[in-house]
């Protein structure tokens, strides 16, 4: 049924000057994209004195206006200025990508635009997005590459991103994180001693509000909760709290175990 209502578009594409033309769009708008990169990458090279989030914003402003300008060169490349030939022309390629399935790819590319120009993260950041979390490696048009702490790469699509509440634990001044651990009865008191003071020996860890303890379970085992407050990514002070934790632990002959919060 979707094939017999494109019919009206063969003429569309079986015009060999049509097709000529759309070849030299197709040029022009790739030569665009290409320099438009190289001039983001240089600008952004030239301006590292700049806070890095400033210096992301200005390398989505040039490739945004650099999208924008290739579009409309490569719109007159392939002579399509006039106005309804351009609607046209921009309508039938949607209708055909949308009736081979590439709806998702779509939404991926408009969500990427929004993306550059909400600037949520920039690379280097610490971010997660539904189930996936990690610090992102890179960011495109269509999807966002994230670094996970087992070392491999996830591709997050961007239509993901934009339909998913996203947490920049990098970006905030402040986060608030928990570390939980079990010990015996008899070691409670020096365990939360410890706890407390590698708590203390790191440098991002806010001093107000101060850390503190909680007993989450008293039984064989008592689990201790830390709460604390740092300033950027919880996730590498939390590693090393709990690897300082370790070491006190077995110099004191203190068995803990590293719980995960559920």
């Amino acid at each position: 049924m979707a094939i017999e209502n494109m019919e009206f578009l063969n003429p569309f594409f079986t015009s060999s000057e049509m097709i000529f033309r759309l070849v030299r769009f197709a040029t022009a708008f790739a030569i665009g994209i290409i320099l438009t990169r190289l001039t983001a990458t240089t600008l952004s090279k030239r301006v590292l004195d700049l806070k890095k989030y400033s210096t992301h914003r200005i390398s989505n402003i040039i490739q945004l206006i650099g999208f924008s300008v290739s579009l409309v060169v490569a719109l007159e490349a392939g002579q399509f200025g006039n106005l309804l030939t351009v609607v046209g022309t921009l309508a039938a390629a949607l209708t055909v990508a949308i009736g081979f399935g590439m709806r998702e790819e779509v939404a991926n590319y408009v969500a990427g635009i929004f993306i550059h120009m909400q600037n949520p993260y920039v690379k280097g950041d610490y971010i997660k997005i539904g189930d996936e979390q990690g610090r992102v490696k890179e960011i495109g048009m269509r999807a966002t590459v994230l670094n996970e702490s087992t070392r491999s790469d996830v591709i997050v699509p961007n239509s993901k991103i934009d339909s998913n509440p996203v947490r920049n634990y990098t970006r905030g001044t402040k986060n608030y994180a928990s570390i939980i651990v079990s010990v015996d009865n008899e070691d409670v008191q020096q365990a939360e001693e410890i706890l407390l003071e590698s708590a203390s020996s790191m440098e991002k860890i806010l001093e107000r509000p101060e850390p503190e303890v909680k007993y989450l379970e008293i039984e064989e085992k008592v689990k201790i909760k830390l709460n604390y407050t740092v300033k950027g990514s919880p996730v590498d002070t939390r590693s090393r709290i709990i690897s300082e934790f370790n070491r006190k632990a077995v110099e004191a002959e203190i068995y803990g175990k590293d719980e995960e919060e559920k």
